[in-house]
């Protein structure tokens, strides 16, 4: 099979590192190599960094597309529903709506967004947001990047069962509705695909009390927190170390269950992928263009690439590059010669309208300086009256400025609202402002049902 291209998925799995190597071809992916890491958590970073090394020398996987998959109950999943209109600003009212779900103010979280529906019809637009705590990201970060792993992206583990089945569907659709419920020691994780959603989660549950009589009283729960699921559900795939334990008791509860391994259509290198799954389908996302495979929890000030230069390429441009430069200097220098020559020539020749030309040059300028001064100024006082008397005009009754102050080209605005959250939508239709941002929104401690709230926003140049 030809390779078009290659990636590695890592699923960080409790304790455990799950790493999953993929190659795709022009009509199949197969898998290239897998392997576990135990307990890496307990490792220092040399010994961490040598295991990598050795594993890649001994089975090889591509260092520049690494697919890094966090556990599920380390990712915050929401779904939001907004008016179609906040489409042209949607990365700040996504950030506002980030801010409502974190926990604490100083709980920062990195997070990712999916557009799943755009109705024009109902003029709604349904997201789905992904936030991770930005102190968690970062330590895995940091932790991958002192052994020399630099992940292209990080994504919620989940995302790999919907990447398996999107790449593999075995005879069904892409779109259809699948329940996948991984067991494993200590943990439970229902994974639902389809319809180009996904919706996961995952449980904790003590080995001693995992029962099927606990597991259908968890898929129940799971089940009853999303709306008409049990219409559309095709079928149930089990998977994980402990399927094999509760394989009978699905079957003759459910007609339409099987193992995960017999719905998917992978070519494998050794046979047993059952462990993998989760990080063979975080591999796969590294080479699809679907809106999960381009999510990316990491920030894009924070994506790194490590640099491995290759020296024979260096050399080869480095040559070319000094030929050029050569030749350009040579050619250059003769051509100066000529030109100065022939200034020289022409300044003495008219050096006394030259002398007088100049003096006049000096002189509008100076005039030039002054009046854009002055129209500067105008300018300014403008602006600022035009914000008032839009802010007069749009502003509600229920809401109250106690402060706004210009500074250049931005504008900070204070006060007391009964709805902050509507006063914001008011300022993002703004014909005056623009890159509205929100500073905070707090309850009043002086007033019930009243909030302060401090914004700040761009002034838009003049068209």
């Amino acid at each position: 099979m030809f390779d078009l291209d290659s990636a590695v998925g890592i699923e960080i799995r409790g304790d455990d590192l799950v790493f999953a190597s993929i190659v795709k071809g022009f009509k199949e992916y197969s898998l290239k190599n897998c392997g576990v890491l135990e307990n890496f958590r307990d490792l220092e970073s040399p010994e961490l960094f040598e295991w990598i090394q050795l594993y890649q020398e001994s089975k090889g996987f591509n260092r520049e597309n690494v697919i890094l998959g966090l556990p599920r109950d380390q990712v915050i999943i929401r779904e939001v529903e907004l008016p179609l209109e906040v489409e042209e600003n949607l990365e700040q009212v996504v950030r506002l709506q980030v801010k409502r779900f974190e926990p604490l103010e100083e709980e920062r979280s990195y997070y990712e967004y999916i557009v799943l529906e755009r109705d024009e019809e109902e003029k709604k637009i349904l997201l789905q947001i992904l936030m991770v705590p930005q102190v968690v990201l970062e330590e895995y970060l940091t932790l991958f990047r002192e052994v020399d792993l630099y992940p292209v992206a990080v994504r919620v583990s989940s995302v790999g069962w919907h990447q398996i089945f999107s790449a593999h569907a075995d005879g069904h659709s892409a779109r259809s509705g699948r329940l996948i419920v991984a067991i494993n020691p200590g943990e439970i994780e229902f994974v639902l695909t389809g319809q180009d959603k996904l919706f996961s989660q995952r449980v904790r549950v003590d080995e001693d009390n995992l029962s099927f009589d606990h597991l259908l009283l968890q898929l129940d729960r799971f089940i009853s927190q999303l709306d008409g699921v049990e219409e559309s559900l095709e079928k149930i795939y089990l998977a994980g170390l402990l399927a094999d334990q509760f394989a009978e008791d699905f079957k003759e509860r459910f007609q339409k269950c099987e193992f995960l391994l017999k719905g998917i259509n992978l070519k494998e290198s050794n046979g047993e992928i059952g462990t993998f799954t989760a990080a063979v389908g975080l591999a796969i996302s590294g080479t699809t263009k679907s809106a999960y495979s381009r999510s990316n929890l990491i920030p894009a000030e924070r994506r790194l690439i490590a640099e491995r230069p290759s020296f024979l390429p260096t050399l080869v441009l480095a040559g070319l590059l000094v030929i050029l430069g050569l030749a350009a200097l040579g050619r250059g220098y003769f051509q100066n010669q000529d030109l100065l020559k022939s200034m020289k020539i022409q300044t003495e020749f008219l050096s006394d309208d030259f002398q007088h030309a100049m003096y006049l040059r000096e002189a509008i300028q100076v005039r030039q300086a002054q009046l854009s001064e002055l129209q500067s100024l105008m300018t300014g006082r403008q602006r600022v009256l035009r914000i008032l008397q839009e802010l007069t005009e749009r502003i509600p009754e229920t809401s109250f400025l106690q402060n706004l102050s210009v500074r250049e080209d931005r504008v900070s605005i204070t006060g007391f609202s009964d709805s902050a959250s509507t006063l914001l939508k008011v300022l993002l239709d703004s014909k005056q402002l623009e890159r509205v941002e929100s500073q905070y929104i707090v309850p009043d401690r002086t007033r019930t049902n009243r909030e302060r709230f401090s914004f700040e926003a761009n002034i838009k140049e003049p068209r």
